[in-house]
Formats: structure tokens, sequence, C-alpha cells
């Protein structure tokens, strides 16, 4: 109960106040707000941060306002959560809405993938009976679909920053995050540690590139070491094979083979099927996609 009530009812770091979206004149206000922003920018969509603060009946609301307007427009919903079920209570299905999500989110971040990645890929989080659990954590969360799939974003160091990883472990986080189930989200600076939007140390620095006083510019190749552009290029890569191949998109996935170091599953469409292949053992740590 205590967990629920900190998930739904907290304030933002304990300090932030929220408005209060029960407040019928608030909910309108709010709506009218996002329909302005909406119409006067031309926007694609809204990321909506921390959203299960806010009752659920609101951004039930607020999305059904909005979608009689924009019916594509796209809302990506944050529940910031190692646990899976907290995904579903905000993007279940209710009896009192039954078209829609609890919450109306057709989509949330997924953060369970998010934590499992992590303890699956970096060998110094979870060991023996915890990295057998977390290897099975990996194939229930990547039989979800429609989440946005990521393995960093603005609140977490950068994975290079993690002590037990590697160019190698980045590469295949990359791997998975871009062939699995879900819309990849990528998030700017992994080839690049230490750069990041919100300072979280004292050493985080904006993205060389742009500002007025940068040594060098990292959205160049040339401006990136040898070890940045090794990682661009497999990023570059591995969105270039996912772009080709449409069943890497929307294709239903297949668990084929897996250990605790290993992972075999297939990505299938009505005109190909797409079979990937990931070891982590220190000997082979490396990903391999055959058609």
């Amino acid at each position: 109960m205590g967990m629920k009530r900190n998930l739904t009812e907290g304030w933002f770091f304990g300090i932030l106040p929220d408005m209060n979206t029960e407040n019928p004149v608030v909910e309108q206000y709010l709506l009218q707000n996002s329909i302005w922003w909406a119409e006067i920018s031309g926007l694609d969509g809204y990321r909506v941060d921390t959203f299960p603060y806010v009752e659920r009946r609101f951004w039930a609301n607020w999305h059904a306002g909005l979608r009689r307007l924009y019916p594509y427009l796209t809302t990506i919903g944050e529940v910031f959560h190692p646990r899976s079920e907290c995904d579903f209570v905000f993007c279940g299905r209710s009896a009192t809405l039954p078209t829609a999500s609890i919450a109306g989110y057709p989509r949330v971040f997924d953060f369970p993938m998010f934590f499992t990645l992590r303890d699956v890929l970096l060998p110094g989080r979870t060991r023996g009976p915890n990295r057998r659990r977390a290897a099975g954590r990996c194939l229930v969360c990547a039989s979800r679909g429609g989440s946005f799939r990521f393995f960093a974003n603005r609140r977490r160091a950068t994975f290079r920053e993690r002590r037990s990883s590697s160019p190698a472990k980045l590469k295949l986080a990359f791997g998975l995050t871009l062939t699995l189930r879900g819309i990849p989200e990528i998030y700017y600076g992994d080839e690049n540690p230490g750069c990041r939007e919100v300072a979280i140390r004292t050493t985080d620095r904006d993205f060389p590139g742009g500002w007025i006083g940068d040594a060098n510019d990292a959205f160049t190749e040339s401006g990136r070491t040898r070890g940045q552009q090794e990682i661009f290029s497999c990023a570059q890569s591995l969105l270039r094979l996912r772009r080709e191949h449409a069943a890497l998109r929307t294709g239903r996935l297949w668990h084929l083979a897996s250990d605790e170091s290993s992972y075999v599953f297939a990505r299938e469409s009505e005109e190909e099927r797409v079979v990937v292949a990931f070891n982590q053992r220190r000997s082979a740590t490396r990903s391999s996609v055959f058609r």
C-alpha cells in the first residue's frame, strides 16, 4: 500500500507541488493549454513525465479531448518503476473505459526492460541465481509489445559509465533495443559518456557540438574519436537493418533458445523471417542477424 501511494500520490522529489487536477477548472485549463501548444507548434506528440502522480481519470479525459482534434497525436507516459505490473496498471483495460487504457495511454516507456537489460548485460550487477532470474525477466519483457524500448535516459548514468560496461556490451544493448518488439528510443550521448540533459554530477557536460566555445563537434565524424565512431557506426547499421526489414519493425516475436549468456529469437512478418542471436560470453560477446 505504501508503494502504491508513493507511486500514485507522491510529489516529484518530495518537494515539487502538483496542480489539483481533480478540479474541473484545472482540468479544462490544462486540456486547453495542451491543445494550444499542439496547434501553434505542430508537434507530433507529448512526452508526459512522471504521469502516475496525476490521477488516471484526468489523463483519460485529457487524451479524449486531445484526440477529438488530433486523432494521430502520439503520447508517451513515464512510469519509472522496474516491475511490469505497474505498466499494466496504467495501460491495461478498464471496465469503465472499455475502448481506452485506464489512463488513455497507448504506450509507455518500457522501464522494466530498461532495468532488465542492464541487469543482464552488466555482469557486476547480478550473479548466480539473480542472473538467471534477470535472464528470465528479459524473456517476459521481450514478449510485450507496444512499449518504447530504451537502455539510457537523462536520469541515469550512461551505459558506458557503468564499471562493468564495455564497447561490446554497449553494442549488445543497441542490438537488443533495435531488434526486439516495440518502438526503440535512442538517447543521445551513449557514444560520448558524461553528456546528458540533466546534470547528475558536477562532471556532466553538454554534448559537444553546436555550442559557442566547443572545441570539437561530435555531430560530425571528424569530431568523434575512433571509439565513438565505432559505436556510432554500429547504431547506424542497426537502424538501417531495421528500416530495410519490416519483420524487425512489426513482425511477431518467437523465442527460440536462451540461457544465462545467450538469447535467440525470431521476428516474423508475412514476407520474411529474421533470426537474431545474442551471445555475451566473455569469449564471444556479439550479436548476429540472419535472414
